[in-house]
């Protein structure tokens, strides 16, 4: 199949310097996503309707506006965000078969608010807080592509989308030798997330649980040269952000299949490593 689509996309920002160090803001803009085609098959045994062949574009409209700037040596940010969602792309499955089929459904929207403060000393010590809440639902019932079940109804919580996200970083730096010996810690954690937003019939909705993610490094400046060690996922968690399900992937005899293609999508696992660079 050939399709052609083109749109115009628009982005109006303004902002107030209400002191020296203080700012309001507002954003509103456009995004666009291109449609595509599925690989569903539409004859022979495990035909499908056509209409699972392909999906629509989507688009979305971005409203923000926050405060930003500077109390004395603390760096802040905060801001309200509104997404109004068209014709939005999701992650389905066909009628029959269930094959992994993406659709557009009606609408939906998000809305939230990201915090975020910083901060360094004359020590050499710097941290970082930030807090993200994000509200993602559908705005109508979601229906199948081919109308024959429900994928869901109104207001239920987009997938993929955590509730609470919380991160917080560290760095202190002093001076050794020559150089300067830098280390540095961040945080992150995720509550947990909706692995598909059908919850009725499909073979792949999964609940994920919430995630802490710790990194850690220490980096030693000499001149032109930085040489850091790092620790990435310092307690090895599994941070699971997808999963194609054993209901959906697993074994099945019955079609002389004992394989299973069932899997996590993870975060990097516990991982040591070393970099030097050369700036010049």
């Amino acid at each position: 199949g050939k399709e052609s689509d083109s749109k115009v996309l628009f982005m109006v920002n303004m902002s107030w310097q209400f002191t020296d160090n203080n700012q309001l803001y507002t954003t509103i803009s456009e995004g666009y996503r291109r449609g595509g085609t599925n690989g569903v098959p539409t004859l022979g045994f495990f035909a499908e309707n056509p209409v699972w062949n392909s999906y629509e574009p989507d688009t979305v409209t971005n409203y923000e506006i926050g405060v930003k700037g500077m109390v004395g040596r603390m760096n802040y940010n905060a801001n309200y965000f509104y997404m109004d969602w068209d014709n939005p792309q999701i992650n389905s499955a066909s009628t029959n078969w269930g094959f992994f089929a993406v659709q557009n459904i009606d609408s939906a929207r998000t809305k939230g608010i990201e915090l975020e403060i910083s901060q360094y000393f004359q020590n050499g010590f710097g941290y970082g807080l930030g807090y993200t809440y994000t509200d993602a639902e559908i705005n109508q019932d979601a229906i199948s592509a081919d109308g024959v079940y429900v994928i869901n109804y109104k207001g239920a919580t987009l997938a993929g989308v955590p509730e609470n996200i919380f991160n917080a970083w560290f760095s202190y730096g002093i001076d050794l030798g020559q150089g300067l010996l830098t280390f540095r810690g961040d945080y992150y954690y995720q509550s947990e997330t909706l692995n598909v937003l059908n919850q009725s019939t499909s073979r792949q909705y999964y609940e994920l649980d919430g995630f802490n993610i710790i990194n850690l490094s220490a980096t030693y400046s000499l001149n032109a040269w930085d040489m850091t060690l790092w620790l990435k996922n310092a307690t090895n968690e599994q941070g699971s952000t997808g999963i194609f399900t054993i209901p959906y992937m697993g074994t099945d005899p019955s079609q002389n299949y004992y394989g299973s293609g069932a899997k996590f999508t993870n975060a990097v696992p516990l991982t040591l490593g070393l970099t030097v660079s050369y700036s010049f």
